[in-house]
Parts: structure tokens; C-alpha cells; sequence
């Protein structure tokens, strides 16, 4: 699979995650700015990337997303980084799908 398609794949178990764990959430996967659900997306998306491909590689694809898309300044960039980051380290202690979204949601219901 390609890095695209890997990547829509992702986004698409993430949604159904979030609104498996977060059903009361008025904010979606796809039109949530700096809510939950893009905090959700971030990490979720760069969890699976480390679970199927290195920790490296998932964090490079990462900033290299996170620089060539927009984002509202350095403040929402820095945001995107670290809940990738998060996600990362969340994926690589995790071996399946529902287990990442489980330590995700652990992860920020503890912030």
C-alpha cells in the first residue's frame, strides 16, 4: 500500500473509532479544528502508520505532512506534532486497531 492510501484507510478507522468511544462528541473526525476529533485523527493516523511501519519513518511522514499542509500557524502545527507524537508511542505499544484507539482515549482522558 501506498502512503495516500494508507492514509485514507486510517482516517477512516479513526472516525469509526471516535464515534465508537466518543458517541456524545458534537464534533466529527472530518470538521473538527483543534477539537477532539482532530486531536483524535492525529494520533490515531500516526499510531496505526507505527504500528505497520517504523517509529522513524511514521514520524518523518508526520512533519513532512504537517509542513506541506496548512494549519492556522506554528502554535496548530506544534499541536498536530505533538498529538502525533503521542500517537505514536501509543501504536507502538499496541499490536491492533481497537487496542491504539483504547490508549488514545486512556491517553487524553488523563491530560
Amino acid at each position: 500500500m501506498s502512503y495516500f492510501s494508507d492514509l485514507e484507510k486510517y482516517i477512516k478507522e479513526a472516525d469509526t473509532h471516535y464515534r465508537r468511544l466518543y458517541p456524545d462528541a458534537t464534533d466529527t473526525i472530518e470538521h473538527s479544528l483543534n477539537g477532539s476529533g482532530d486531536m483524535f485523527r492525529h494520533a490515531y493516523v500516526a499510531g496505526r502508520f507505527a504500528q505497520e511501519h517504523s517509529a522513524i519513518e511514521t514520524y518523518i511522514l508526520g512533519h513532512l505532512h504537517e509542513m506541506t499542509t496548512p494549519n492556522d500557524g506554528p502554535k496548530e502545527r506544534k499541536m498536530d506534532i505533538d498529538n502525533n507524537s503521542k500517537g505514536i508511542e501509543c501504536g507502538r505499544k499496541t499490536k491492533t486497531p481497537e487496542e491504539l484507539a483504547d490508549a488514545i482515549k486512556r491517553g487524553v482522558d488523563h491530560r
